[in-house]
């Protein structure tokens, strides 16, 4: 059995973070019979335990990220005296475990930390979180003499970081994981940019990709509870507008008070869902993929602001309140006609099953450009300062041609697939490799140590 540690939080009430997290442990059945541990802080521990079930083990312990501060409603400020401390506790114990791991237990009992020296790989970097920090979980894994894995990761880096120290320590990181794996080319050629051997990035779709949607006979039950019509002739529409997070915030850009911003956007959508009302004969269904961590990040209240707003046809929209599975939402999008959405792993989603989509960003999300437009080519619409009508022309024109569409994104979504597979195998081969030059190197140590005694 292979024991694996995600070495960072895999938030469950975020659902594009928790396919993130699906996809790597369906990625991870390529090595067999795995034992699966995830990173979760004290104050996410009960949400994820509930909604990742017994499959996936969980670990809290020492938050060396920062993650349940940062996505909290009310963040409190730490100096880096804090995280400095955190960091020593955190080596000090890989040290220890170099020496013994009952030992390192015995100094520092830590859930999380326990599971790294239990670990046979452990795996870090995915979605955004990928940068020079690494440095330290690599580091770690070198001490502790544990293989670590860079796996579909992501930067928004512009070019070459300005600071040596940094730069040196992304080198350090990536040069000493065992494989490194970025989800689009922006985060490649940023590596490049600060001198990153070319045969060390190797590029492939999110893992995302390989989350598997709900059964058809499920999507029909949830469709049923949620009264949506589940008839061949009504097709869906899926809507999924954002609060919190870079697209909000950078949405309406001129308008700098956040009340006036929130009441543009909510008459951007309304708009939006009238024009569909008006030129489809689709059902519209408002799809929440984010309800956490933290209040502010919970989809449900702009949704909730938006039905309120719409003025006639109610009828034809539903607003799911209820959670679901990141594979129910995504079996949802599968059987939709069209996804609009602002959220980038619902679009990863929507493309991954063949469901035609537009994707509604800013500039500034550099990450929904390099995947959604330049990997799988689907269009990207910015709200920096939208052109409504424009977007409307856009709507239309794709909701003519989504059958065109769908058919030509079936095909596109078997190719990611298999890409998304060949970056599986590659893991398996660099896991393989790691641990038979291992095997090599002690054995050698071995007959070394027995001439020796031969001699003596």
């Amino acid at each position: 059995m292979l024991k694996v540690t995600i070495a960072e939080p895999i938030p469950s009430l975020n659902k594009g973070e928790a396919a993130i997290l699906r996809g790597i442990q369906e990625a991870l059945k390529v090595c067999g019979d795995v034992k699966l541990t995830l990173f979760s802080p004290h104050e996410w521990i009960d949400n994820d335990r509930k909604r990742y079930g017994t499959e996936i083990n969980l670990a809290a312990g020492l938050d060396i990220w920062g993650a349940a501060n940062a996505y909290s409603d009310n963040p409190v400020h730490h100096g880096r005296m804090y995280y400095l401390l955190l960091l020593m506790k955190f080596l000090a114990f890989s040290l220890a475990t170099r020496i013994s791991k009952k030992l390192a237990g015995l100094l520092i009992k830590d859930d999380f930390l326990q599971s790294l020296a239990d670990s046979d790989l452990i795996i870090a970097g995915h979605d955004g979180m990928l940068s020079y920090d690494h440095f330290w979980i690599v580091l770690a894994g070198k001490l502790m003499n544990k293989p670590v894995a860079l796996y579909g990761g992501g930067n928004d880096f512009n070019g070459r970081i300005p600071s040596l120290r940094n730069r040196m320590l992304l080198q350090s990181a990536i040069r000493n994981a065992i494989i490194c794996t970025v989800r689009d080319e922006n985060t490649r050629n940023s590596l490049l940019a600060n001198d990153i051997p070319p045969g060390k990035v190797h590029l492939f779709p999110d893992p995302a990709v390989l989350l598997k949607p709900c059964r058809d006979e499920r999507v029909h039950e949830i469709l049923k509870k949620e009264r949506i019509p589940d008839r061949p002739d009504k097709p869906l529409y899926g809507l999924i507008p954002v609060i919190g997070g870079i697209v909000y915030e950078k949405s309406f850009s001129s308008e700098k008070d956040a009340g006036r911003k929130h009441e543009l956007r909510i008459k951007l959508w309304v708009d939006t869902i009238l024009h569909l009302l008006d030129t489809t004969d689709a059902h519209l269904v408002l799809i929440p993929h984010c309800i956490g961590p933290g209040r502010v990040f919970d989809d449900r209240r702009m949704m909730q602001d938006i039905y309120r707003a719409i003025p006639r046809d109610i009828d034809r929209v539903t607003l799911i309140a209820k959670e679901y599975s990141e594979g129910e939402y995504k079996g949802l999008m599968k059987r939709c006609a069209f996804v609009l959405g602002e959220r980038a792993h619902a679009l990863i989603g929507a493309v991954s099953v063949g469901t035609p989509c537009i994707a509604l960003s800013v500039k500034e999300d550099i990450r929904m450009h390099n995947i959604i437009s330049r990997m799988f080519k689907r269009k990207v619409i910015n709200l920096n300062n939208p052109d409504v009508e424009g977007l409307k022309k856009d709507l239309t024109r794709g909701w003519k041609q989504r059958k065109a569409i769908a058919a030509e994104m079936a095909v596109e979504a078997v190719r990611i697939q298999k890409e998304a597979l060949r970056s599986a195998e590659l893991l398996k081969e660099s896991i393989e490799q790691y641990y038979a030059k291992a095997a090599r190197s002690t054995n050698g140590v071995r007959v070394a140590a027995s001439k020796q005694a031969g001699e003596l």
